[in-house]
């Protein structure tokens, strides 16, 4: 019996000892940036996508270091924020201060807009990715 307590004491240390605190690596106050941060989600790239009153910004998840920032994208619908599987974008709308909502491709490496229907006046219902080929289906 004292053989078995033992071991169990042992492996309780064990556990406890791998359950410690992480070490924070790095802070970003995104108030400047962003004044109310919304919401914020990790893209397919790795990098960690924020939406608030100012625009909608990309951060590198390992240095916290702002990758982009795009003013013009205030106040994102969180709802609507989809990562594309495979490829490093994902699909959101927002609607601007004038005029109707607008959903866009954004390349979230670099922030380039691939897609915007503000032009068009579509609004993107679903999409598919085809795997091993390049082909990308959406339908409006």
């Amino acid at each position: 019996m004292r053989k078995q307590d033992s071991m169990v004491v042992v492996l309780l240390l064990f556990l406890f000892s791998t359950m410690s605190a992480q070490e924070k690596i790095w802070e970003v106050d995104l108030k400047e940036d962003l004044y109310q941060v919304g919401w914020i989600e990790q893209a397919n790239s790795g990098v960690i996508i924020a939406s608030g009153a100012k625009g909608l910004l990309a951060m590198d998840n390992v240095t916290g270091e702002t990758l982009w920032h795009n003013t013009e994208l205030k106040a994102v619908d969180k709802n609507s924020y989809l990562n594309i599987d495979g490829l490093p974008l994902f699909y959101a709308e927002y609607s601007p201060i004038a005029g109707k909502t607008r959903g866009i491709i954004v390349n979230s490496s670099n922030g380039d807009i691939l897609f915007d229907t503000k032009e068009e006046g579509y609004r993107i219902k679903n999409f598919m990715t085809f795997p091993n080929t390049e082909l990308f289906y959406s339908s409006f």
